[in-house]
């Protein structure tokens, strides 16, 4: 899937009744990018439901993976750039 493919994805109908899948990003980078192929694949898989992610502060890693640990979310990914 290249950047093109991913905003087509995420640019498709969804009714507004559709359930939320919301998620949490972690990481320790700006996830411009990341986010919305993430957004795309999911949104794949759950046709009938809005992706959605919350993301972090930018540089905080760690802070950001406590304050999603204490919230309610579908889903939490956490990535690091090695």
């Amino acid at each position: 899937m290249n950047l093109i493919d991913a905003l087509e994805i995420l640019n498709q109908p969804v009714p507004k009744e559709a359930p939320c899948f919301q998620g949490a990003l972690a990481c320790g980078f700006t996830p411009l990018h990341f986010q919305t192929f993430l957004r795309a694949h999911l949104s794949k898989r759950l046709p009938q439901q809005r992706v959605s992610f919350e993301t972090g502060l930018f540089g905080d890693l760690t802070g950001n993976i406590a304050r999603f640990h204490k919230a309610k979310f579908a889903a939490r990914v956490v990535a690091s750039k090695s």
